[in-house]
């Protein structure tokens, strides 16, 4: 029996989008949280600065 896999067409538009992006998003990082970005359609909806995760680990301890 043989078995093929293959990613689905957005999981390989999701990672071209990254690979394209990934000198803006790491230069957006190294912002301070009040700083602004420029204007444009690129731009709206993004914020300057790391991003918050916040981890949840406590599930361990029961």
């Amino acid at each position: 029996m043989e078995v093929a896999q293959t990613l689905p067409d957005s999981f390989e538009k999701t990672l071209k989008e990254s690979k394209r992006t990934a000198a803006f998003e790491d230069w957006r990082r190294k912002l301070k949280k009040g700083d602004q970005l420029p204007r444009g359609k690129f731009f709206a909806g993004k914020k300057a600065g790391k991003d918050l995760i916040i981890l949840d680990e406590a599930w361990r301890l029961t």
